[in-house]
């Protein structure tokens, strides 16, 4: 699933309050693996951010056709990069 959100957080504040969602939700993160739920960041605005905490557009996204092809109906799709 994808999803489309409006926030007035910033994404280094976004991504650890999505991360403690996935491990309340799920009783541990795992790095690989079957999950009960996973929360990414693909896009934020047209914005690119590179450093170690946090990649935005997500880095790996390009190998995730079923992400992709769900954020293709969420928006008129422009990649950043």
């Amino acid at each position: 699933m994808a999803v489309k959100a409006e926030t007035n957080i910033n994404p280094s504040e976004l991504l650890p309050i999505l991360k403690t969602i996935e491990k309340e939700m799920d009783g541990r993160r795992r790095a690989l693996g079957p999950r009960l739920i996973d929360l990414d960041l693909l896009f934020y605005d047209d914005l690119v951010i590179s450093c170690d905490e946090l990649a935005i557009p997500h880095p790996l996204l390009h190998k995730r056709d079923s992400c992709c092809f769900r954020w293709l109906r969420l928006r008129e799709f422009v990649h950043p990069v």
